[in-house]
């Protein structure tokens, strides 16, 4: 569920609102909580989230997927993004997030300027940037998929419009764990086990980012890659969105 019955987009801004939330619609018995990759100016109206024109920006994300059983795999990609970030200047502002059964790399999205943003446009900066580091990898992607014999081993761009992600500490939506953030100097340590439910490790430190730090690289990448290369035109569904199905089939609990 991402809107509520009445069209308009779920927010949470404060921590007592969780709850609510949870028992407002337990008759779906919720789980899992995602965010989007952008931030808006507003948010309000289902009329916000279709409008590119009211983003301040997204949150670059590299996502590693996986077979759980090879983890020690996804780390290895994961450390190679960090690298790679880290030679075009970036050491401050990326957090990773073990989601249960693969990694994300986040760039807090701080990390990019207002001016770069306003000067290219949000989603063109973060897909850009993605898939600029994306192409940096290839090499030592193949090289880690083979030595673990880890042949479902990808990193996504998963940049675009209306994208959600994983929220620190919800759970998995079908696996028994957290999402929890991994520091990148803990990363060869890191085991599974850390994301128990009942006993998680976390790294409360997953916000820290430094101003600008990803402007240079933001730049770099818009000048290789150009912007978000789809078509951002609407399109009519032959059927009812599940979101529009549940929130009928709530309404008609309530009678």
């Amino acid at each position: 569920m991402r809107y509520d019955r009445e069209g308009n987009p779920l927010s949470i801004e404060e921590p007592y609102q969780i709850p609510e939330i949870l028992e407002r619609f337990s008759s779906i018995k919720p789980r899992s909580f995602y965010a989007t990759s952008a931030t808006y100016l507003r948010l309000s109206f289902k009329e916000d989230v279709e409008d590119e024109g009211n983003v301040m920006s997204y949150t670059p994300y590299w996502d590693i997927d996986n077979e759980a059983s090879k983890w020690k795999a996804t780390v290895e990609v994961v450390q190679v993004i960090l690298r790679v970030l880290e030679r075009e200047g970036i050491s401050n502002s990326a957090y990773v997030l073990w989601t249960g059964r693969g990694m994300h790399v986040n760039l807090h999205q701080k990390s990019i300027s207002m001016e770069v943003v306003r000067k290219y446009g949000a989603l063109n900066v973060a897909w850009a940037v993605v898939e600029y580091v994306r192409g940096k990898i290839i090499g030592n992607l193949q090289e880690i998929r083979e030595r673990h014999e880890a042949f479902r081993l990808r990193v996504d761009n998963e940049m675009k419009p209306k994208n959600l992600f994983s929220v620190p500490l919800s759970l998995h939506r079908s696996v028994n764990s957290a999402v929890i953030c991994v520091s990148p100097s803990d990363l060869d340590f890191f085991d599974p086990s850390w994301a128990n439910p009942n006993s998680f490790k976390h790294n409360k430190n997953w916000r820290s980012f430094h101003p600008g730090e990803a402007d240079y690289l933001a730049e770099k990448a818009i000048r290789i890659y150009g912007g978000y290369p789809y078509l951002r035109a609407r399109y009519r569904r032959k059927e009812p969105r599940v979101e529009d199905m549940i929130r009928k089939w709530l309404g008609d609990q309530d009678h």
